[in-house]
């Protein structure tokens, strides 16, 4: 009787665990209620496992142990996902990775990328290369001579000698 009061999972799965209690109950011929069956297994559970089962609405003991098995997989699952990824990549600091890509990269490169943080600013001038008008494309009209930006919006309005238009 002892043994039933102190069953619980443990490193056990959940399935192992419920043919455990079922078989203590029928060693000590004890006849509960379908409550009392629950009460016991829920209480015997991991706490994580418990923690899962306890935030779903369940009618029966077959139903609670499959809804406890698929908890019990999910909490693998994520333990194994975890597992999978590579720790030293997240514990190495930023200057630990400059090292790794100082390995890799040539010493011009990383002395380039290092060392020039800036960000250059678009400069509202026109371009510093030589393009004959001709060789621009516009991708609003698809015309030459021209680019979007030149392009007359909606909102430009036209004057006439007159007045507005």
């Amino acid at each position: 009787m002892l043994k039933l009061q102190r069953l619980q999972q443990g490193s056990r799965s959940v399935y192992e665990y419920y043919k455990d209690l079922e078989t203590t109950l029928t060693k000590f011929d004890i006849h509960d209620s379908e409550e009392s069956k629950i009460a016991r297994f829920v209480g015997g559970l991991r706490r994580e496992v418990q923690d899962i089962v306890e935030l779903y609405e369940y009618s029966s003991l077959e139903k609670l142990v499959h809804l406890a098995i698929k908890a019990e997989s999910q909490l693998l699952k994520k333990t194994n996902l975890k597992n999978t990824h590579n720790g030293d990549f997240y514990k190495t600091s930023w200057k630990d990775k400059n090292k790794i890509c100082s390995k890799t990269f040539p010493s011009d490169f990383s002395k380039e990328t290092t060392s020039n943080h800036r960000v250059s600013k678009p400069s509202n001038s026109t371009p510093k290369s030589p393009t004959k008008s001709s060789n621009q494309k516009c991708f609003k009209c698809l015309g030459f001579g021209h680019i979007v930006a030149n392009f007359p919006s909606k909102r430009s309005m036209m004057v006439k000698r007159g007045g507005l238009l």
